[in-house]
């Protein structure tokens, strides 16, 4: 699988861009890569489509956001958009998996004129208006069992344990 970076209003993208035809961007979640859709790169590529598969923000070789408030949906969404531009596609079908997913339907909400389909792997569609906060919504989850969403919330919480012994917890 051919990977490169793309630069796109100074934010470097690490992608996978395999075949030609109509695009189908392919956004991953935790922990996920680009490179976790490889066999259906392989496969898309094969059936005359061109398979779009980046490194999401703060993941991989693409880039780190430098604000938290760049890790939101709307604002990956444009990213996203800005992607296309960049890569010379009017319109895509897009993937999102996991954290991907809200990622996906924010874009087709926001930019539907860009979206020729979408799909939904693992989560699905629910609307950003959640009856409370969705931290405080994961807390109450993570009571009763952990909550890797609830887990990341904290700063410094997993880089501490999880850097500790990287060899043991992969």
């Amino acid at each position: 699988m051919s990977e490169r970076e793309v630069m796109v209003d100074g934010f470097r993208w690490n992608i996978s861009d395999l075949g030609a035809g109509p695009p189908v961007v392919m956004c991953h979640g935790f922990p996920g890569l680009g490179f976790s859709y490889r066999h259906q790169s392989r496969a898309l590529a094969e059936s005359g489509f061109r398979a779009l598969a980046p490194d999401m923000p703060g993941y991989g070789r693409t880039d780190t956001p430098v604000t938290i408030g760049d890790y939101t949906n709307d604002r990956v969404a444009d990213q996203l958009v800005g992607l296309l531009d960049t890569l010379g596609e009017d319109r895509a079908v897009f993937v999102g998996h996991d954290f991907g997913a809200p990622v996906a339907w924010t874009l087709a909400l926001r930019h539907p004129e860009r979206v020729s389909g979408l799909v939904l792997l693992a989560v699905p569609y629910a609307p950003d208006r959640f009856p409370a906060r969705p931290s405080e919504l994961y807390a109450a989850v993570a009571r009763k069992h952990f909550l890797h969403i609830h887990y990341f919330q904290e700063p410094g919480v997993a880089d501490r344990e999880l850097d500790a012994d990287p060899r043991r917890f992969l």
